[in-house]
C-alpha cells in the first residue's frame, strides 16, 4: 500500500500524547557534571551526562554539584526529552571596612590589590583575612561567607 501524503488539514496537528505510564527517556547534560535525582527518589539517580528512563508525565529534578547552587526543575516527558543547563556557582560577598580606611587586604594568603573599603565575591566557607596599614597593628581574622549573602566586617584601629 502506498504511503499516505499529508494534506493541509494535517498542518499543525501533533502526535497524540502517550498514555500515562508509557516509558520515555530523558537526556540530561549539565555544566559542570552533576548528580541528578528524579522525583525526590534516591533510587532514581544518575551522574551527568546521562539518560534515564521514566514514565511519561510530570517529573521533578534536583541537580547537585560541589561548589554550585542546587538546581530544581519540573519537566514533562516525552515533551522535554533533553535537558541542558548550567549550574550557578555558589557565591557570597565579603564587605570589609576599616577605621581609618586604606588598609591592604589579603584573603586566603593572596593579596587582592584592593584597600578598604572593599567588597569581594567569594566561595562560601571560611576565609583567612589579613589587613595591613602602615602605623597600625596587622589584623588577622577568620571570616565565614555564606552563599547568596553579604558578610560585613569592620575593624576599628582607633578603638584599640
Amino acid at each position: 500500500m502506498p504511503p499516505v501524503k499529508p494534506t493541509t488539514a494535517d498542518i499543525g496537528k501533533t502526535e497524540p500524547e502517550p498514555r500515562a505510564g508509557a516509558a520515555s527517556s530523558v537526556h540530561v547534560v549539565t555544566t559542570p557534571p552533576a548528580t541528578i535525582v528524579f522525583d525526590n527518589d534516591s533510587a532514581k539517580t544518575c551522574r551527568t551526562p546521562c539518560d534515564f528512563d521514566l514514565a511519561a508525565g510530570r517529573h521533578s529534578l534536583a541537580a547537585n554539584a560541589e561548589g554550585y547552587r542546587q538546581r530544581l526543575m519540573i519537566f514533562y516527558l516525552p515533551k522535554e526529552k533533553e535537558l541542558v543547563f548550567t549550574l550557578d556557582r555558589a557565591m557570597g560577598e565579603l564587605a570589609v571596612t576599616t577605621n581609618p580606611p586604606g588598609a591592604s587586604v589579603s584573603i586566603d594568603g593572596q593579596a587582592t590589590g584592593k584597600t578598604t573599603p572593599a567588597t569581594f565575591s567569594l566561595a562560601p566557607g571560611k576565609h583567612k583575612l589579613i589587613l595591613v596599614k602602615e602605623g597600625f597593628q596587622r589584623i588577622e581574622d577568620e571570616v565565614e561567607v555564606r552563599d547568596g549573602a553579604t558578610r560585613q566586617v569592620n575593624y576599628d584601629w582607633r578603638a584599640q
